[in-house]
């Protein structure tokens, strides 16, 4: 007999897994329920791995074997290696910030933002680890009015795209020169960017215009302006190339573009209650190897909501992830996801973290969804 779970106006069908088995696996899991210091609650799904600082960002290798990690933080900013063969740290480098990631096509260099000092870091990469390389300039590093935030790699064609919140701008720097070719005017506060797999347009966030600007790489010119979500931040395109997924903070929702249209066609609402808060911090979004599901990093309420793509019309998560202390990004390797949490599990001494989840089925998801609501409750009627 299927049954279903209603908590404060939320309706989600669950698969029936025999009630018995299910209070089982939620009871387990409670066991690993923590108090954090602002009296909410987190039950982090899958294993972990500890982090260094706060982990902010994740850059996979295009063979898929190495993953990069941005700490950043006043006591000890540094960048991070993870064999993901292993599920263990093999390089730990300090850095002034290592917030943007970006590997090069061939996997042999790690391209990393360093915020104020308008320098682009380039490391050299091996299974060994990583050492300092390179650097470019791309302004004064007194000059506070540029900060780097976004980064693509283009080496086709030997560019990289650096998005600037300092001064709304994006920058072209040839790699081979070390120059910078263009700086565009964007006209408002820039996030992130990504290339379209299949063409030569950029993608580029604006945090404060909630706008998707669609750039001509070849003219550099701004083709369009999407209208979004609020705060639009992360980016991430369906390996078919027909649609771009826009994660938008304030809102916590994803903005679906189908890229032949050029027009936001739904709009995905991950909120676990209909009178959540607006949301405070920047989202990430990851879409599954078969482009099934999407992950939606909710920092707010330390999850993951699940978007089923394969269900048309469909708005509403399937479920819900619970995670460490505010998740930061995520991505899918090999159905395994990876979740960065920026203040990991809490603890005295402790730092960031990495969670590792494998991808539930229905019935997995019916449970952990259970359990990101149990936590969510006593903050919320606290609100209240």
């Amino acid at each position: 007999m299927n049954y279903v779970v209603i908590l404060i106006g939320v309706f989600i069908a669950l698969p029936s897994m025999g009630q018995k088995k299910q209070a089982d696996l939620i009871r387990q899991l409670e066991t690993k329920r923590i108090t954090l210091s602002d009296g909410s609650k987190i039950t982090p799904a899958g294993n972990s791995v500890d982090l260094g600082g706060m982990p902010v960002n994740l850059a996979v290798s295009h063979s898929g074997k190495i993953m990069a990690i941005g700490n950043i933080g006043q006591i000890a900013p540094s960048i991070q290696l993870l064999d993901l063969k292993t599920d263990r740290i093999i390089s730990d480098l300090s850095t002034s910030n290592g917030q943007f990631l970006k590997f090069s096509y061939n996997d042999k260099f790690l391209y990393a933002l360093s915020g104020n000092d308008n320098k682009i870091l380039k490391y050299s990469v091996s299974s060994n680890g990583m050492i300092l390389n390179d650097s470019i300039e791309i302004g004064d590093k007194f000059s506070g009015n540029i900060f780097t935030v976004g980064i693509e790699a283009d080496e086709r064609s030997n560019r990289l795209y650096v998005i600037t919140k300092g001064e709304n701008s994006l920058y072209v720097v040839d790699l081979k020169k070390k120059l910078v070719l263009k700086k565009l005017d964007l006209g408002g506060i820039g996030y992130n960017c990504i290339l379209d797999k299949y063409s030569s347009t950029l993608f580029v966030s604006l945090w404060d215009a909630s706008e998707i600007l669609l750039i001509n790489t070849i003219s550099m010119q701004i083709m369009k302006a999407i209208r979004v979500g609020e705060n639009p931040n992360d980016m991430v395109q369906s390996s078919n190339g027909k649609f771009l997924y826009v994660a938008n903070a304030k809102d916590k929702s994803v903005s679906v573009i189908d890229l032949t249209q050029q027009d936001v066609v739904s709009v995905l609402d991950a909120n676990l209650y209909k009178d959540d808060p607006p949301g405070i911090a920047a989202n990430a979004l990851e879409i599954s190897e078969d482009d099934r599901r999407l992950y939606f990093v909710n920092p707010d309420n330390n999850c993951l909501a699940v978007f089923d793509l394969t269900r048309s019309g469909a708005t509403r998560p399937i479920g819900f992830i619970p995670v460490g202390w505010n998740p930061t990004s995520v991505k899918v390797i090999k159905r395994n996801i990876y979740v960065a949490n920026g203040r990991g599990f809490g603890f005295e001494g402790k730092k960031g973290t990495m969670s590792i989840i494998p991808e539930p089925g229905p019935e997995d998801l019916g449970v952990l969804t259970t359990i990101t609501y149990r936590n969510t409750l006593t903050k919320k009627e606290s609100a209240n």
